[in-house]
């Protein structure tokens, strides 16, 4: 006789198994909702030290270069989407950030003092604001 036991296996019922279909199903249609959101961009935003320097249709390609506090910075827009594509600060994060390519989503180049957003058909409302 074995001093040890085999645990039982877990046997699933068929309520488990509903379960576990409509808990798949909520979460798939939250990430399909969240995608549709997506092809909401309308234009993309260009700010330097708060003021808006530029306001272009995101599905123009074009690439702006400006004049920041540390040098040119190439701001690139290929197929509705945005990226920084060449910078002159130090570390480089705002390159290294990649494409945006949904409203609410920024490029932000501290050294620089620029944020480079996507700007969707409905208007963001304040949310918060702190002093």
């Amino acid at each position: 006789m074995s001093l040890y036991k085999k645990p039982n296996a877990i046997r699933l019922r068929p309520a488990d198994g509903i379960l576990i279909i409509i808990l798949l199903s909520l979460s798939l249609s939250g990430f399909i909702l969240q995608k549709s959101k997506t092809n909401e961009a309308q234009s993309f935003i260009i700010e330097m030290d708060g003021k808006i320097l530029y306001r272009f249709p995101i599905h123009r390609d074009t690439t702006i270069t400006l004049h920041g506090k540390t040098g040119i910075v190439a701001v690139r827009v290929t197929d509705g989407k945005v990226c920084i594509a060449e910078s002159s600060c130090p570390l480089k994060i705002c390159m290294k950030t990649g494409w945006i390519t949904s409203p609410g989503q920024a490029i932000i180049c501290i050294p620089n003092k620029l944020i480079v957003s996507i700007e969707g058909k409905k208007q963001r409302s304040v949310d918060a604001i702190t002093q």
